[in-house]
């Protein structure tokens, strides 16, 4: 199992509206054949540094992930809704 973690720092200030927008938009990604499981949310660790948000997807391995990452929804909605409201995203690919 192959896991790409994603951590969202989004700017003070963006309003709800804009963040559900982004939250939204990641869980629709959870629709290919190549996700086994996603996890978008606000990060509610007490250890929080920065980051407000997270995403979490589970794919069967790095292929998996690579053909994920090349589709073009996917990619306008890092584009169009994460790098907008976000002052900084951390990023960690596990397997």
């Amino acid at each position: 199992m192959y896991q790409h973690i994603v951590l969202f720092e989004v700017k003070k200030g963006t309003p709800q509206d804009e963040v559900a927008r982004m939250l939204n938009s990641l869980q629709e990604l959870a629709k290919y054949p190549e996700v086994v499981e996603l996890t978008a949310g606000p990060n509610y660790s007490p250890y929080n540094q920065c980051h407000t948000h997270g995403l979490v997807v589970r794919l069967k391995d790095r292929l998996a992930l690579q053909s994920w990452e090349s589709r073009p929804e996917v990619q306008n909605a890092v584009r169009d809704y994460c790098m907008p409201i976000c002052e900084s995203v951390c990023v960690a690919d596990l397997g």
